[in-house]
């Protein structure tokens, strides 16, 4: 299956060691930005172009928690935070990407993180639509470029735009079933979910 992983639009500076994607100052995601402001917005743009020109149907993006409709979700504190700082700029820009993405007619999947970690991958990773479970506070980069891979492999979360988050390795069920179905995937098999 062709399909687009876009990772240019990937997660706004929240939380710890989460550099946001779009260029800034310095290492600090709060920063000012020095790329243009609508830089992820246009790259979606031009992905979304070329996938036209070549008949691929299927993107999947990183995006952040609180774009889109998911800015009403955010701490009221939260989201005044982000409105007096730099981050406003990035937040805009993953809007543009989520209208621009939303209203292109691709079978697309918009992951949204919550805070980026660099902790040690494995942890069980879980993802929901806002609203039908209670997220947790961050997910790794290499966990979450592995939920990007497998919606595009497993043709799954098309057309939403779920939270994605690290469960807590803490709860032994959650960590049997991530170990169960790493098991499962490299013989093959697809084990049915919990």
């Amino acid at each position: 299956m062709a399909a687009a992983v876009l990772l240019v639009s990937g997660c706004e500076g929240l939380g710890e060691d989460n550099p946001s994607t779009d260029a800034r100052a310095s290492d600090n995601p709060w920063a000012k930005p020095v790329s243009p402001p609508a830089f992820m917005t246009n790259a979606a743009r031009s992905t979304l172009a070329v996938m036209g020109e070549q008949g691929i149907r299927r993107i999947v993006l990183a995006s952040t928690q609180g774009a889109g409709d998911d800015w009403a979700h955010l701490n009221p504190l939260m989201r005044a935070f982000i409105r007096g700082s730099n981050l406003k700029t990035g937040f805009a820009d993953h809007d543009g990407v989520d209208r621009t993405v939303r209203a292109s007619g691709t079978d697309w999947t918009l992951a949204r993180a919550v805070a980026l970690s660099d902790r040690t991958a494995g942890c069980p990773v879980r993802a929901a639509e806002r609203g039908t479970d209670k997220p947790g506070m961050r997910i790794n980069r290499a966990d979450f470029a592995g939920f990007l891979l497998e919606a595009v492999e497993k043709e799954a979360w098309i057309r939403q735009a779920p939270l994605v988050w690290n469960a807590r390795a803490a709860d032994p069920d959650l960590h049997l079933l991530t170990e169960t179905e790493r098991l499962a995937s490299r013989r093959g098999d697809r084990p049915e979910r919990r």
